[in-house]
């Protein structure tokens, strides 16, 4: 572990909290590794669902089919309930429970403000007013957040299982199946507005921002989201037998952070109407090791932080330094890895579950 070099900042992407006291930033040298602000043991190996953030809470899920409400910036429990197979969250924590029914939580207790019917497999995703999941009967079900009556449902795509991946924005839920195609659903019926094909057999989750939806794939690509048609794309520089291409995509600011092949790179988002080229802004090769990035997971951005998760859990979680263009550190606490690593940032601070263990570290 490294020794300590702390600055304090406030959140930067988060609601305001007066009463919160500030996120130790780090500040250490390159290739010193910071110690966890703190650790949290005795979680589900195997989660169903990654770390997920409620509000300036960290839900993570427990084993037997559990939840545990953890204060991001301390680590300190704030409420547990049982009966909860997965977790996403929009306004308010959303789940699914043990007979598949979804079920609204209060952020604040846990206690179920609604239930819905049962039947669903699995969540998609969820936005201000309804949340997305897939049935046990090939279809997807809309369910309406305020009361969980059905709002609509329709016959799933072709090639969306287990692995399928989504994201909703601008009125659209963006579902992409286990054969790579994206599919573009309406949010207030289901109909479909549009489909694309990324060119690759892995379901990668879309990203969006203003004005876009952005695809990995054999092409990192910005597609108009009204009726799919591409702004922009840019090749993948990796060549070699078997690659994939670019992975999901990160959308912060103005820019897109993704992998292609082992190389990262942060592209500009850019209004197609003015003709400019291409900033590439970045391009690292943090995986110079023999383990590159793990498959379909997309970049983290926290801070001055792109953090990386390689496809070998031994090499830990890769910290870069986006105003320096350095990798900072690579995170891998004492003991044998139990599992891949699943990152996420909930009110500003990187957090990193492997196995049972979730850590908190500084962000950049």
């Amino acid at each position: 572990m490294g020794t300590a070099a702390w600055r304090w900042y406030a959140d930067d992407g988060a609601r305001s909290d007066a009463a919160a006291a500030p996120v130790p930033r780090w500040t250490g040298a390159p290739g010193t590794q910071p110690d966890p602000l703190w650790e949290v043991p005795g979680l589900a190996p195997e989660p169903p669902f990654p770390p997920t953030a409620a509000g300036t809470l960290l839900l993570a899920a427990l084993p037997g089919n559990g939840v545990v409400a953890l204060d991001a910036r301390t680590g300190e429990e704030r409420w547990r309930t049982e009966n909860i197979r997965t977790v996403v969250t929009a306004e308010r924590p959303l789940a699914l429970d043990e007979d598949g029914a979804p079920v609204a939580l209060a952020a604040d207790t846990g206690d179920v403000r609604w239930r819905g019917s049962g039947g669903l497999r699995t969540l998609l995703a969820a936005d201000g007013d309804t949340v997305y999941g897939l049935d046990g009967s090939g279809g997807i079900t809309a369910v309406r957040t305020g009361d969980g009556t059905r709002r609509w449902r329709r016959t799933a795509p072709s090639g969306t299982g287990a692995t399928a991946q989504a994201t909703v924005a601008h009125g659209l839920l963006l579902l992409t199946g286990d054969d790579g195609v994206v599919h573009a659903l309406r949010t207030r019926d289901g109909a479909e507005a549009w489909r694309q094909d990324t060119g690759t057999d892995t379901a990668l989750r879309p990203a969006a921002g203003d004005g876009g939806v952005y695809l990995g794939g054999a092409r990192l690509r910005a597609l108009r989201p009204a009726d799919g048609e591409r702004l922009w794309e840019l090749p993948s520089q990796d060549s070699a037998e078997g690659s994939t291409g670019f992975g999901p995509p990160t959308v912060r600011g103005d820019h897109l952070y993704a992998a292609d092949g082992d190389v990262l790179r942060r592209v500009a988002r850019q209004d197609p109407a003015s003709g400019a080229e291409f900033d590439m802004g970045g391009t690292w090769d943090p995986f110079g090791g023999p383990s590159g990035p793990r498959a379909g997971v997309a970049p983290v951005v926290a801070g001055d932080g792109v953090h990386l998760t390689p496809a070998d859990p031994a090499a830990g979680v890769l910290a870069v330094r986006i105003s320096t263009m350095e990798e900072q550190y690579r995170f891998v606490p004492p003991g044998d890895p139990a599992g891949a690593w699943l990152v996420a940032v909930v009110h500003g601070v990187p957090v990193m579950q492997c196995g049972e263990r979730l850590f908190a570290l500084p962000p950049l």
